[in-house]
């Protein structure tokens, strides 16, 4: 199995000759009104290496995992996999583009890629978002990609349970706040590292629960 990292949150993975690309985020432009960009830059990776995917993966709807731009120049035979969230905007979102071998899948529900290649959604389980996760297993090797999403203590458990080889998880919160707010720089400064010591605490919660052998922490 060979695993790259392709920026952000973008993973990809070939294993028993299937290749599944993760969020693939690569478009100039950015994202967000073109106020957030890839870090570090990742210009320097070869996109024709990933337009042979035989699976594409598609987290969440936020523009740093759900890559608009880049999407409609990628090759509409692919199979792509989403979370079968509530509601059906993603989805459209994804057929507007071209695609249309679109995978749904339930929350762990497991579909085999390959022989000896599986992956698993599991979606986040707060109701103001719809985000996912993806589990995946191959060669006996087990990767969870946790994406945006944020997890009550009996799902890390679970993941434990499950025992987690590679672990991609969030350390940072891609978020503007307290920018919105008209405060003074040292009231600013305050916030933002309360904002900060919480999400490195949840961090270490959640890599200590989980016990996964290796951690790549994303700023996501």
């Amino acid at each position: 199995m060979e695993i790259k990292f392709l920026g952000q949150a973008g993973l990809c993975i070939k294993s028993n000759n299937t290749k599944l690309v993760c969020d693939p985020w690569f478009s100039n432009t950015g994202g967000f009104l073109a106020r957030w960009h890839q870090f570090p830059p990742n210009e320097n990776i070869s996109i024709n290496e990933i337009y042979d995917a035989d699976y594409l993966y598609i987290s969440h709807e936020h523009h740093d995992h759900f890559d608009r731009e880049f999407l409609k120049s990628f090759p509409k035979d692919v199979q792509v996999i989403i979370a079968n969230f509530q509601t059906k905007d993603f989805r459209n979102d994804i057929s507007k583009l071209g695609f249309t071998n679109i995978i749904e899948m339930n929350d762990w529900q497991t579909h085999k890629l390959s022989d000896n290649f599986d992956v698993t959604i599991v979606t986040d389980p707060g109701k103001y978002k719809e985000d996912s996760s993806l589990l995946i297993k191959s060669e006996g090797f087990k990767i969870l990609n946790k994406n945006d999403c944020y997890y009550n203590r009996d799902y890390l458990e679970k993941f434990s349970s499950i025992g987690i080889d590679l672990l991609f998880t969030q350390f940072s919160g891609a978020i503007w706040y307290p920018m919105v707010y008209n405060y003074d720089i040292e009231t600013k400064k305050k916030a933002a590292k309360k904002v900060r010591d919480r999400l490195t605490e949840y961090f270490i919660g959640v890599v200590n629960t989980i016990k996964p052998k290796y951690v790549i922490p994303l700023s996501l």
